[in-house]
């Protein structure tokens, strides 16, 4: 019977990870898409926004202003889009824990930058960029026609 519960257990991993590991899968789902890969703003998204994404690096004070963080997070401000639908308060103070970290060079970003891909696999030979998310002109005018009389 040892045997058996001791096989059994040997798939069960030994601890959780840690904290501000699924705060950084949190970021790199949610976030760096406007804050990029370093918190300073220059995610791909931040080019579709009319007054871009402040550079967040050594501007928040993630002890003292911890749960007014996380509601920011949560419920939005301007034009940060509100991510409670996505996450909940938890998940907000593990993104918070990784961006400290980040911030004070304990971890290393994440990089989001496009890789080369192997033309056998039938891809485009076209590397994403930034500029693609930029709004799009309409549809040129048409000319009139004129009016039979």
């Amino acid at each position: 019977m040892h045997m058996l519960l001791t096989i059994a257990l040997a798939g069960v991993p030994s601890k959780r990870p840690e904290e501000h590991v699924k705060g950084r899968e949190v970021y790199d789902r949610s976030c760096w898409q406007c804050h990029g890969d370093d918190l300073s703003g220059d995610g791909p998204a931040a080019v579709a926004l009319v007054g871009g994404v402040p550079d967040l690096r050594g501007r928040l004070d993630y002890v003292a202003d911890r749960d007014r963080l996380i509601f920011l997070v949560l419920d939005g401000q301007g034009d940060m889009p509100a991510f409670r639908a996505e996450f909940d308060k938890h998940d907000a103070r593990r993104v918070l824990l990784y961006m400290e970290r980040l911030e004070d060079g304990t971890d290393k970003p994440s990089s989001h930058k496009p890789k080369a891909v192997d033309d056998t696999e039938g891809a485009d030979d076209e590397a994403f960029e930034p500029t693609d998310l930029r709004p799009r002109p309409g549809p040129p005018e048409l000319p009139s026609t004129p009016k039979p009389e």
